[in-house]
């Protein structure tokens, strides 16, 4: 009998510690910040390694505001090359809003070299992909035809790149 529970014993740790391996090599996958003082969360849907070296982040939500279907953050880190700090050069982080089925109805890139565009990779694992780091900018575009800027502070993420 005490075979039997001791295996029984076994098994259980033996089953918990596969399933708290599996969850801790298959983290929650996001893109996140304060865009303009209000919290902004999306699920990562693209990650690679672009054809000039830049990885490619891209975040996507269903939007909660009024008239908007779903909104993007899109962020090249130029020259990856692992973990350090990269400052976001012209055209290197982009948000939009999509309405009415997908059509654009605003955008915002970054225009200039401005210090405080940049994204920190803290984690980078070459083997499985596994990239985690934080990003702020500063987007200025158009929305209903306007000058708008968009914010984005205090932003993390965590992503796997898939080539």
């Amino acid at each position: 009998m005490k075979t039997i529970s001791l295996l029984l014993i076994l098994a259980c740790v033996s089953v918990a510690s596969c399933t708290k391996d599996t969850a801790e090599t298959t983290p929650n996958l996001f893109l996140k910040g304060l865009l303009n003082n209000r919290n902004w969360q999306g699920q990562v849907e693209i990650t690679y390694i672009n054809s000039e070296g830049d990885l490619v982040v891209g975040g996507f939500k269903k939007s909660t505001q009024k008239n908007i279907d779903s909104e993007d953050i899109v962020i090249y880190v130029p020259d990856f090359d692992g973990v350090g700090e990269y400052l976001l050069q012209k055209e290197n982080a982009m948000y939009r809003e999509s309405c009415y089925e997908d059509m654009l109805c605003a955008i915002g890139v970054s225009e200039n070299n401005d210090l405080a565009n940049k994204v920190i990779i803290e984690k980078y694992d070459a083997t499985t992909g596994y990239v985690e780091g934080t990003v702020s900018f500063t987007v200025i575009g158009q929305k209903e035809q306007q000058p708008k800027n968009w914010q984005l502070k205090s932003g993390k993420f965590k992503a796997i790149i898939k080539n």
